[in-house]
């Protein structure tokens, strides 16, 4: 692959920097301005919260039709440093109107970035197909989910800290929010001059005046393909419930017994993290092509999750407002719920962008974003409606809660009065302020008193969770019914590669469109499944009809498009028909030529049929040779299946596809090309077999804490132990007893019985790039002093032990083992 368009090109790296930053700012400002607005006692805070969401989203609304222009009518780098030049000025702005101390002009600079990252999204992903590889799309959606995980944490914290640490409404120490916010705009637009300069998608277009108008054709043009408008709406659903589940968590620990905001910080973490997480995940199992087959996977993960948060029990925090088991086990869940989310997301965006017509994809782009953001508003108006206070709360409830504590039913009863005096008074209850008035466990009693006062909403946090997880049960469902095929591909990738270790070559040589006949040769059971998961395509597979007998199995293969095959000349005819059919059709096909499963392990004949199918069809054939799977349990070595015991950890396997042979004329030329690739995977095999020292090194950091030896002594040694020693004792030889270079002693005697000494001084030695020469010590002296002459030994290495025992004169140097105990430094 071209440096140039790889992950690591210098273009896709300023835009994974300047989608960073960006995002990273635009959290910095979005909860500065929330935080200085709580500064304010005539604004009210759930108000600001509300307005702060709607003025930031509302943009990527009112503005789609003009960023899908920009992103198609100019190059998207041009958009994406004018709009980081944009950026710096809304920055400026923001420092202003800290100054100014206006809540509301800091909220239109807010619509303003609001505004800027509503341009910048769609030359933002539309950028993607132009600057990597098409099976590096999917990576680099993870890894821009991750960047926008990791930059939504900080640009939280940032915020945040920013709010607490520039003094009343952010006017003290002004200067830190400048520094932060300008300094991060100018990095900003500095990476942003990293990206390449790739051409217009339509340089013809003109600006969309009818912006109104224009929003409904890209709409119109999202839906002329069924599939966009379905990948389109699986975003817009995904986006919905992630803005519900995040506003809920917040009210989550709060009815869980949470008293302070700081509180709710490790459960946003989780599910972030997860996110990130996911997100990586889904760029690496798609391995190089957009998989669609992990959406059910992370649609389950959005179902089961969110339910089983809802049967949470007990109060998240004790009374000294430490976590309970119960606070624990919802972090993990929303760590799983982010992983599933990420999950969920990726393959979709990646989708978008992949598929997308290359002169149109800003709008196609845009216009989802239209159904995103509008699905984020609609989630924030629910959101609002099921936590409207419909039920009156009661003193009561929190009085017999703390029946055996006097002095929280007296602080509640307290509170109480004052919150009625406020009210009557038409005043702003500030219970985040008088919450940090009280202790641990008083806070405690203050969130309970405040909710029972306000009333109980509609739906508890629980409950929302619930519904969370049951309205995506028909989506996963829908999911399953509409790509079986690809979900089927996706677990048959996952198993196989759970327990193979697959390496592919010659990938390009599969077309990625078009009509290919596959003829692999046949080696295990498992063949067609190995086939079918690494293959970026689907793959029609002819398959015997005995294996597929049972109703389970028919109901798979039809899911799959298996060309079932069995005895008689019209069943034969008719599978050769189906097979040629599915060629004109533009599909791939598997046949395997052999016939049956190889019982030697070796290339048998090929039958004729393979060059029947070609017949009337435009297709050519890929060669395909299946190596490193001879000997597993799938395979008919020993003359039938399943017969030994597995082999533990990864097995390696390889698949070679060779170049496509456009007319073959007889099975000999296709046999041929299968046996040529066998033989280049078997020539490449050997070039990756392991020199015998890297070998051992490896396998012993494997076994660190495990024992790895042993011995009659009764001495065990372990892989950390074994290289710890081997080394120490290398160091040793080289500096008290070899010759300086292995030219001048390449050969080393060593004279000791089978012990773990033996194999420690055997590591020593190989590790010293010396060769160990292992003396027989049942011979006579004269026998091995003869041995050592011929060798040309100058040292051999033994014990006290063995000497006294042997008694015999030796011609060489004889270092004695025990004598290094007192020199390791």
């Amino acid at each position: 692959m071209p440096r140039d368009r790889s992950l690591m090109s210098t273009s896709f790296l300023g835009l994974l920097a300047t989608q960073l930053l960006g995002a990273t700012n635009d959290n910095i400002l979005r909860w500065l301005v929330i935080g200085i607005g709580k500064d304010f006692a005539e604004v009210n805070v759930s108000r600001l919260l509300a307005m702060g969401t709607a003025v930031f989203v509302a943009p990527y609304i009112l503005l789609a039709a003009p960023a899908g222009y920009l992103a198609d009518r100019f190059s998207k780098r041009q958009v994406i440093v004018y709009c980081k030049i944009g950026e710096a000025v809304i920055m400026t702005l923001a420092v202003a109107g800290i100054l100014f101390g206006e809540v509301w002009f800091m909220l239109l600079v807010l619509s303003l970035a609001g505004a800027q990252a509503a341009l910048f999204g769609p030359a933002k992903l539309g950028s993607i197909p132009e600057m990597v590889d098409p099976s590096r799309i999917s990576a680099a959606n993870g890894l821009i989910g991750l960047t926008t995980v990791f930059s939504t944490m900080v640009g939280t914290f940032v915020g945040s800290l920013l709010a607490d640490r520039t003094g009343d409404k952010g006017q003290e120490h002004w200067q830190w929010s400048a520094v932060v916010l300008l300094g991060i705009a100018g990095a900003g637009w500095a990476t942003s001059l990293l990206i390449k300069r790739y051409p217009p998608g339509d340089s013809t277009r003109r600006f969309p005046w009818d912006m109104a108008q224009q929003t409904w054709r890209d709409l119109k043009s999202l839906a002329h393909t069924g599939t966009m408008l379905r990948v389109a709406m699986g975003i817009m659903f995904f986006w919905t419930l992630a803005a519900l589940a995040h506003l809920n968590i917040d009210q989550f620990v709060f009815e869980s017994g949470g008293a302070r905001q700081t509180q709710v910080a490790p459960m946003l973490a989780a599910l972030v993290i997860g996110i990130g997480v996911g997100s990586v995940l889904a760029g690496i199992w798609s391995k190089g092509r957009v998989e669609l087959g992990i959406l059910p996977l992370g649609a389950l993960g959005l179902v089961a999750v969110p339910i089983l948060l809802y049967t949470i029990e007990g109060n998240l925090f004790d009374a000294s407002g430490e976590w309970t088991a119960s606070y624990i086990a919802a972090c993990g869940l929303l760590f799983l719920l982010g992983c599933s989310a990420g999950l969920f997301d990726v393959p979709l965006a990646s989708y978008m962008q992949h598929y997308s017509p290359t002169d149109r994809r800003g709008s196609v782009l845009a216009a989802s974003n239209l159904l995103t953001f509008g699905g984020m508003l609609l989630a924030a108006l629910a959101f609002g409606v099921m936590r409207m206070p419909v039920h009156d709360g009661s003193l009561k409830n929190v009085t017999a809660q703390f029946a055996d504590d006097p002095q929280s039913v007296k602080l509640a009863e307290s509170l109480w009065s004052q919150f009625k005096t406020e009210q009557a008074a038409g005043r702003k209850i500030d219970i985040e302020a008088i919450v940090e008035e009280h202790p641990e466990k008083e806070a405690l009693v203050v969130r309970d008193v405040y909710t029972e006062f306000t009333g109980h909403p509609l739906l508890s946090a629980r409950q929302i969770f619930f519904i969370c997880g049951m309205l995506t049960v028909p989506v996963l469902i829908y999911i399953v019914v509409l790509i079986p095929q690809a979900t089927i591909r996706f677990i048959a990738w996952l198993l196989t590669h759970t327990f193979y270790k697959v390496r592919t070559y010659g990938m390009l040589n599969l077309p990625e469109e078009g009509p290919a006949l596959l003829a692999p040769n046949h080696v295990t059971w498992l063949d067609g499944l190995l086939l079918v998961a690494v293959s970026p395509r689907p793959v029609r597979l002819i398959v015997s009809r005995n294996l597929i007998e049972s109703r389970w199995m028919r109901g798979l293969a039809r899911i799959m498009g298996v060309i079932p095959i069995w005895g008689g000349p019209k069943a034969v005819r008719s599978a050769i028909d189906t097979a040629r059919e599915a060629l004109n059709r533009g599909e791939l096909v598997c046949i395997f030529p052999e016939g049956r499963i190889s019982h030697s392990g070796q290339l048998q004949t090929f039958k004729p049929g393979v060059l029947e199918i070609l017949k009337g069809a435009d297709a050519a054939v890929v060669p395909v040779y299946l190596d490193e799977l001879w000997g597993s349990i799938f395979s008919l070595r020993g003359g039938k299946l399943f017969w030994r015991w597995p082999k533990l950890g990864p097995r390696s396997v390889s698949i070679w596809y060779g170049s496509p042979l456009p007319e073959p004329k007889t099975v000999y030329d296709i046999r041929n090309a299968v046996q040529a690739l066998g033989a280049e995977a078997v020539t490449r095999r050997k070039q990756r077999v392991m020199v015998l020292p890297r070998l051992m090194i490896r396998k012993c950091r494997k076994a660190m804490f495990r024992w790895k030896i042993a011995d009659s002594s009764g001495q065990s040694l372990s892989g950390a132990q074994i290289l710890m020693r081997s080394l120490i004792l290398r160091r040793l030889l080289l500096r008290e007893v070899l010759s300086k270079t292995a030219a001048e002693e390449k050969y080393v005697g060593v004279l000791l019985p089978p012990s773990n000494g033996a194999v420690l001084v055997n590591t020593a030695l190989t590790l010293a790039g010396r060769v160990a020469c292992n003396l027989n010590y049942t011979v006579s002296a004269d026998v091995m002093n003869k041995c050592i002459a011929k060798a040309g030994i100058k040292h051999v290495l033994t014990s006290r032990k063995v000497m006294d025992k042997l008694g015999m004169q030796i011609n060489a140097q004889v270092i004695l083992l025990e004598d290094f105990k007192d020199k390791v430094t």
